[in-house]
C-alpha cells in the first residue's frame, strides 16, 4: 500500500538541514552535541528559514559547516501531492546519489518510514523536517535548508514533517 506522505520522483534537486535534536533508536543519551563544530554565527544561519547549504557527517549526523546560498531561480510554489512527479525546488526531497533509485518527495505533516537506499542528502523546502537514516539523524531543520552526507551515501529509514 502506497504511503500518501511521499511519492517518487526521478531528478535530483537540492537537500535540506536541521535545528533540534533527533537522536536514532538505541543512541546513547551522552551523544555529542551535532552542532558542537559549528561556529555561533553558522548555528544562527542553521536555525533560520534563510536558503542555506550544509555539510553532514554521514555516520554521526553532526553537522560540519553552513552556509548561505541564494535561493534557486524560478522555484515554484508547493504543488498538491501527486500533481508533479519530480522533486521541485519546492518538494521536501530526500534525494537519490545513485541510478536507479529515484528521489523521494514528502507532502503534508508526520512521519513517513521506509527503507531508501543510496541518499545522497535533501532539501526542506519551506517546512521543519526531521531526517534519519541506519546509522543517525539530523537534528530538526529549518525551512529552507539544503543537507549533503559529505560525499557518503545513506539507506534513508525516515522523514518527519513537521
Amino acid at each position: 500500500m502506497k504511503n500518501p506522505m511521499f511519492r517518487t520522483s526521478f531528478v535530483v534537486a537540492v537537500a535540506a538541514i536541521v535545528v533540534g535534536l533527533a537522536a536514532p533508536s538505541g543512541s546513547a543519551a551522552s551523544a555529542p552535541d551535532p552542532l558542537g563544530a559549528l561556529t555561533a554565527s553558522e548555528r544562527a544561519l542553521l536555525a533560520s528559514d534563510e536558503e542555506k547549504a550544509a555539510v553532514v557527517d554521514a555516520e554521526t549526523g553532526a553537522f560540519l559547516s553552513v552556509i548561505r546560498v541564494e535561493r534557486a531561480s524560478g522555484a515554484q510554489g508547493v504543488a498538491q501531492a501527486g500533481s508533479h512527479s519530480v522533486c521541485s525546488a519546492s518538494d521536501i526531497c530526500f534525494y537519490s546519489g545513485k541510478i536507479p533509485y529515484a528521489d523521494i518527495a514528502f507532502t503534508g505533516k508526520g512521519v513517513a518510514k521506509g527503507s531508501w537506499p543510496a541518499r545522497s542528502g535533501y532539501y526542506s523546502a519551506g517546512a521543519n523536517v526531521i531526517f534519519c537514516w541506519t546509522t543517525a539523524c539530523t537534528p530538526r531543520v529549518s525551512a529552507h535548508t539544503k543537507v549533503s552526507f559529505n560525499g557518503s551515501l545513506v539507506t534513508g529509514t525516515s522523514a518527519t514533517l513537521l
